[in-house]
């Protein structure tokens, strides 16, 4: 099942700029990470935990400076779904650290090469998590 409908190409543009947006911003993330888990300009190295521990806090802080200087912007969160929140940000926070933990000790292009994965794995669990339908065009894309 797809929500998008043909007149939608404007959300869709949009959409595709974000998505390439945050690729970059995804890429500068390890690039830092690889800079800070293997001491590049720094005395010593710091674990993973150490640098996906200060992603989350300094990404908490952000948020809740961007919440304060914008009130009206705030969510509202009367039924928001805390249980499926916790195990994302639990599966962000260990992937996350993961990746770190991986491009402090191998080349990072490997790294990122490896994490290409990660759109066949989520394919393959909206399919069987969500129950969403594949597409063939989708299939071609990932690959």
């Amino acid at each position: 099942m797809t929500a998008t409908l043909p007149d939608d190409r404007p959300r869709r543009a949009t959409a595709i700029q974000l998505m390439v947006g945050a690729s970059a911003l995804v890429a500068a993330t390890s690039l830092i990470a690889k800079a800070l888990g293997t001491g590049v300009q720094a005395d010593m190295p710091l674990d993973a935990f150490q640098i996906s521990a200060g992603r989350f806090v300094f990404a908490f802080l952000a948020l809740c400076t961007v919440y304060a200087l914008a009130p009206r912007r705030r969510p509202s969160f009367s039924g928001a779904h805390w249980r499926r929140h916790l195990l994302r940000s639990l599966c962000g926070w260990l992937g996350v650290t993961a990746m770190f933990a991986a491009v402090a000790r191998m080349p990072i292009a490997d790294a990122t090469a490896i994490s290409f994965l990660s759109p066949l794995v989520t394919m393959l669990f909206a399919v069987m998590l969500l129950g969403e339908h594949i597409r063939l065009r989708q299939v071609i894309a990932t690959a």
